[in-house]
């Protein structure tokens, strides 16, 4: 406070009269005074520092000021709550919920957490669901990075181990902590959540079509076309979304790349028949096989190409 009062804050960027005018009041109003008393400490530092502008005069200014410190007052109370609510373990689901919103700087509505060998994190924000592997949550910045390719809005961060100049400051490993207690837990059952249709239909989708077994010296495939090689099955994801909407089952683009990549999924660039005697490039995603070709599924593959050989 002493060196917001004498103007000797290193830390300021902008050391108008404004900016002094506002940490003064953010200090005032965090210690509990009452708005004639932060407006009586406006005047009082204009008056000594020269108030060209006359804005120590002005109601409006002064009220805008005062204004402006209690809404960051408030925010900073909330902050506190929420951090409260993360560390308690007796806090509800729903608090914890509203908390890690609060904390992580994101609408989030609801968390769940379908478990199972492949366990994954679904995040219900802004109308969309982010899906992330359990595996996958302890990596920061791929939590960062998903939330904002689905939302275009970036979470806080939070560093990985305490630091002293911010006694108090809540971790990453606090956050993860967090979401696993404020996830609703469900257990891995097909066609129990939007995930689980999904893989429903893109077993659909596979059975419905000739899946060539394919091996690196082997032609190429017509665009779109999916195939199997090296344990996998390779699909090109916009065919696939276009098969979902024919069953008005509409899928994002982003979620989907989300799904298949928490199936284990690798995205590679392969070489594809664009037409007779042309061949292109198409960007497609191998998933694998064991998850796509359940038991009945793969037999019929087989047979079908132990008919097809000579």
């Amino acid at each position: 406070y002493r060196q917001t009062w004498d103007h000797q804050r290193r830390d300021m960027s902008d050391k108008s009269l404004s900016e002094y005018d506002l940490a003064l009041a953010n200090y005032a109003v965090g210690a509990g005074w009452a708005d004639e008393e932060v407006a009586a400490l406006i005047k009082a530092h204009r008056a000594r520092f020269g108030d060209s502008q006359k804005k120590g005069s002005r109601l409006d200014y002064i009220q805008r000021t005062i204004g402006k410190a209690r809404a960051a007052s408030s925010e900073r109370a909330r902050a506190t709550d929420a951090i409260t609510v993360i560390r308690d373990e007796d806090s509800g689901r729903a608090a914890k919920v509203q908390a890690l919103a609060t904390t992580l700087d994101i609408a989030l509505d609801e968390i769940r957490h379908i478990e199972g060998p492949a366990g994954v994190y679904e995040f219900y924000l802004l109308g969309k669901c982010v899906e992330i592997p359990a595996s996958r949550l302890r990596d920061q910045n791929h939590f960062v990075g998903q939330i904002f390719d689905l939302t275009n809005r970036a979470p806080k961060q939070f560093p990985v181990s305490p630091r002293k100049r911010s006694p108090g400051e809540l971790t990453w490993r606090e956050i993860m902590h967090a979401i696993a207690d404020a996830a609703e837990h469900i257990q891995a059952i097909d066609d129990a959540s939007e995930r689980g249709s999904t893989l429903a239909l893109l077993r659909e989708f596979c059975n419905e079509r000739q899946l060539p077994q394919l091996t690196a010296g082997d032609p190429c495939p017509p665009a779109g076309t999916p195939f199997r090689r090296d344990a996998m099955v390779w699909i090109h994801i916009d065919t696939f979304r276009r098969f979902c909407t024919t069953l008005d089952f509409p899928v994002e683009r982003g979620a989907l790349i989300q799904r298949f990549q928490a199936w284990g999924a690798l995205r590679h660039t392969v070489a594809v028949r664009a037409s007779p005697g042309r061949n292109s490039t198409s960007s497609m995603f191998g998933i694998p096989e064991e998850l796509i070709l359940t038991g009945d599924d793969d037999d019929a593959h087989i047979e079908d190409e132990q008919e097809a050989a000579p």
